[in-house]
């Protein structure tokens, strides 16, 4: 497109002297300045010209895009490659239209509803930061929210993916993130990471639980459940199991069998002890059952002493130890002789029941 330029100006004519050659105004510059005007009105567009067929441009570049409005020369279209059209703003390349669709860099936002045909792909940066699709609601009738229909059912090639997030480069793995409501550590994030289902917490350092694909489910805390807990295989607990009977008591889990220990040391019993058998290797050991104000071992907590060769003392701190013995009560530390099967039995907070033979 050429711009007209004045090459003969007239109107200084005006103030020369008459008889001054300068005066005269020769036809030759009036045919310049005319064809000038001619030239320039023939490069221009007009409504006129638009309507009459495709219009071309310069490819221009996002600095320099070829079409702009306003004075925002550096904010318009440009042609960014072949069969491409590219959105500039400020001089950087915001969005590219292709054969392929549209490319966005950087955030997309839509206040109405946006209609997808083909593929939604997501791209993030670099390194460990990944890429976020987030729907957000900014009203308080929690009516956000992502819709993924499939028209496609029963192809015969196995399910349709209807929402796949990749993360195969990150050593966080696959993320959803949950952003929920409560006043302490509200959100979680689902991801699969190594393999494994996980459900972290909301900082991401604490995996709350862990699904293999051989079905395995380890659960950091306490597993409360509502109605019935069915395993088929072996069941690993680690920590003290709780069971509430039919009358509403809390009862702790113990074992099928009575786990067996020998011990060649004197011994301390703890909270781990109960339900074991504990058998002295050597002479001269003393157990002893501690003060319930140092470890308060539920009611009914059952401790089996089998003396094989070896005697023992039982010995209990603070608390009482009570041997019956034909039909009267006898309290205070005893003596296991060798070859006998004592039991002690947590009657009270404070009292426990010994019984069995070789008791001194």
């Amino acid at each position: 497109m050429s711009n007209y330029t004045q090459i003969t100006y007239f109107g200084p004519k005006d103030s020369l002297p008459v008889g001054n050659p300068s005066k005269l105004i020769l036809g030759t510059q009036v045919d310049t300045e005319l064809g000038n005007i001619a030239t320039a009105i023939a490069s221009k567009f007009d409504s006129s010209s638009i309507a009459a067929g495709p219009v071309g441009f310069q490819a221009g570049t996002a600095a320099a895009p070829a079409v702009y409005l306003g004075s925002s020369a550096a904010t318009g279209l440009f042609q960014p490659a072949a069969n491409a059209i590219g959105v500039a703003v400020a001089g950087v390349q915001v969005g590219e239209w292709s054969s392929t669709g549209l490319a966005v860099t950087g955030t997309m936002s839509t206040t109405g509803a946006a209609s997808i045909g083909g593929l939604l792909s997501v791209t993030g940066l670099a390194g460990n930061y990944g890429a976020s699709l987030e729907l957000a609601d900014s009203s308080t009738s929690g009516t956000g929210g992502l819709l993924i229909t499939d028209p496609l059912v029963g192809t015969g090639a196995g399910p349709v993916q209807q929402l796949t997030i990749s993360a195969t480069g990150n050593t966080d793995g696959a993320n959803i993130r949950l952003l929920g409501n409560g006043a302490t550590t509200p959100s979680k994030s689902i991801r699969v990471a190594l393999g494994e289902l996980q459900i972290t917490n909301d900082a991401y350092d604490n995996v709350l639980l862990t699904l293999t694909d051989a079905g395995a489910l380890t659960v950091a805390g306490a597993l409360s459940v509502g109605t019935t807990l069915s395993v088929t295989g072996n069941a690993t607990i680690s920590g003290t199991t709780t069971i509430t009977d039919s009358g509403g008591g809390q009862q702790t889990a113990g074992y099928l069998g009575v786990p067996f220990v020998t011990i060649g040391a004197s011994h301390t019993f703890t909270l781990s002890d109960m339900g074991k058998a504990y058998q002295p290797t050597t002479s001269g050991l003393t157990f002893t059952i501690p003060a319930n104000a140092v470890t308060a071992f539920p009611l009914g907590t059952v401790i089996t002493i089998v003396c094989s060769g070896a005697g023992v003392t039982l010995a209990i701190n603070s608390d009482t130890l009570e041997w019956f013995q034909g039909g009267t009560q006898v309290a205070g530390t005893r003596t296991i002789a060798p070859y006998s099967i004592v039991t002690v039995f947590k009657r009270t907070t404070t009292e426990w029941d010994l019984t069995g033979n070789g008791i001194s």
